[in-house]
């Protein structure tokens, strides 16, 4: 039952995601992420790798191809809103060509790529 409402609520956030990108308002994406009221200090990987797995399903299930930035920003929201400490990072290529990657981190540890993404690109913005 559990996963349902995470995959509906990854669905969810995934849309509104892409409808803010295309948008092209920062200040409405920063306002999708929200603060962590209650931080949850013991937080177990299993919670986090389940997020990230639903989000990565819901992304892979939905009509139109989804960006980084989109797919980091529902990782995000729904670590945070789990009371989950997490950082959304976005990135730029150490060397040209210039290219721009988001991701996110809990405790400095890369959750929805590979850890070696923080070797190729810097982190310009951290939300």
């Amino acid at each position: 039952m559990r996963s349902t409402i995470d995959l509906l609520r990854a669905f969810s956030l995934l849309i509104r995601a892409k409808l803010i990108t295309k948008s092209g308002s920062w200040e409405a994406f920063q306002d999708q992420i929200p603060k962590v009221v209650s931080p949850n200090y013991k937080h177990s990987s299993e919670c986090v790798e389940h997020i990230t797995r639903v989000c990565n399903i819901a992304a892979r299930l939905l009509p139109t191809r989804t960006e980084c930035l989109e797919r980091s920003l529902t990782v995000c929201s729904m670590l945070r809103r789990k009371g989950i400490n997490s950082d959304l990072c976005i990135g730029m290529t150490r060397v040209p060509p210039l290219m721009f990657h988001a991701w996110v981190e809990v405790d400095d540890q890369v959750v929805n790529d590979t850890p070696l993404i923080k070797q190729s690109f810097l982190v310009i913005c951290r939300l």
